[in-house]
C-alpha cells in the first residue's frame, strides 16, 4: 500500500504519501524453522501422482507438481509459465514472468527472480508428453480453456486431495504441507548436495543473500568448522 500511494504521487495523483513514515520490522521473522517436506513424503505424493496419472485430470497436477518439487519456482511463477520459456533440448526453464492473484500476467517478483535453472531429463519427458495434451494456448500449466490457473484451485483440486490420498496429514486428516513448502524441499536438497549459499540464492530468486541464510542458515553445515577455529585460534594466539 505504501508502495502503490508513492507512486500515485509520483504520477500526480495524490499530494503526498500518508504512509511515508511507516516501517514494517522484520526482527524476529522465520524464527521457527520453515517446514520442510521429508523425502519420504515427496517421494510418497510422486508414487501416488505415477498412481493416479491414468486419469487425464490428474496428469495436469502430475506434471506441475514434478516441475514444482524439481525448480522450487513460487506458485505464481508456475501458474504464468509460457511454453516458450522451457526448453526441452537444453533441459532448462526461464522464469520471466508470473501470474498474480487474481489471474493476471506481469513481470517476475524481483530482478533477481529472473532466472534459468536445469531440469533432470525425466521431467524434460514428462513436459514433452504433457506438450502433446495440454490445453492450447501460451501457458505450460493452464485451465482446461487455457487461462490462467488460480492458486486455490490448485489448491482446493490438486494438493490438498493429493496429500489426502497419500497419507500425509495430520491428526485430524487434513492436509499437512502447504505448496509453498515444496519450494523450500527444493532449497533443502541443494544445500544437502553441496550448493553454497549464493548458488542457492541464484536457484531459489532471492534478491539477496541474507534472505537465504534467514530462511535455510540451520540447514548449512559444516564438519570441518571447529578443526579451523582451533586452527586459527592457535595461528592469532599473541
Amino acid at each position: 500500500f505504501k508502495g502503490i500511494l508513492s507512486e500515485a504521487e509520483a504520477r500526480g495523483y495524490v499530494t503526498g504519501n500518508v504512509a511515508s513514515s511507516v516501517r514494517i520490522g522484520t526482527k524476529g521473522r522465520h524464527k521457527e524453522p520453515v517446514a520442510i517436506p521429508t523425502k519420504a513424503e515427496v517421494k510418497s505424493i510422486m508414487a501416488k501422482l505415477d498412481e493416479l496419472a491414468t486419469d487425464k485430470r490428474w496428469r495436469r497436477w502430475r506434471v506441475l507438481l514434478a516441475t514444482a518439487i524439481n525448480s522450487g519456482f513460487r506458485a505464481s511463477e508456475l501458474r504464468g509459465l509460457p511454453w516458450d520459456a522451457v526448453d526441452l533440448k537444453a533441459g532448462t526453464i526461464t522464469v520471466k514472468q508470473r501470474a498474480d492473484e487474481r489471474g493476471v500476467i506481469g513481470s517476475p517478483k524481483t530482478v533477481a527472480s529472473r532466472r534459468t535453472i536445469s531440469i533432470p531429463t525425466f521431467l524434460v519427458t514428462m513436459l514433452r508428453d504433457w506438450k502433446i495434451e495440454c490445453p492450447p494456448g501460451p501457458l505450460v500449466f493452464p485451465t482446461t480453456l487455457g487461462t490462467v490457473q488460480l492458486l486455490s484451485d490448485i489448491h482446493t483440486a490438486g494438493w490438498r486431495p493429493l496429500q489426502v490420498a497419500a497419507k500425509i496429514t495430520k491428526a485430524d486428516g487434513s492436509p499437512r504441507l502447504n505448496f509453498h513448502c515444496l519450494r523450500h524441499f527444493r532449497a533443502s536438497m541443494l544445500i544437502e548436495d553441496g550448493a553454497n549459499p549464493k548458488e542457492v540464492m541464484v536457484e531459489m530468486g532471492h534478491s539477496n543473500i541474507a534472505m537465504t541464510y534467514d530462511l535455510y542458515g540451520h540447514l548449512f553445515t559444516d564438519e570441518d568448522a571447529d578443526t579451523r577455529r582451533a586452527e586459527r585460534a592457535e595461528r592469532l594466539g599473541q
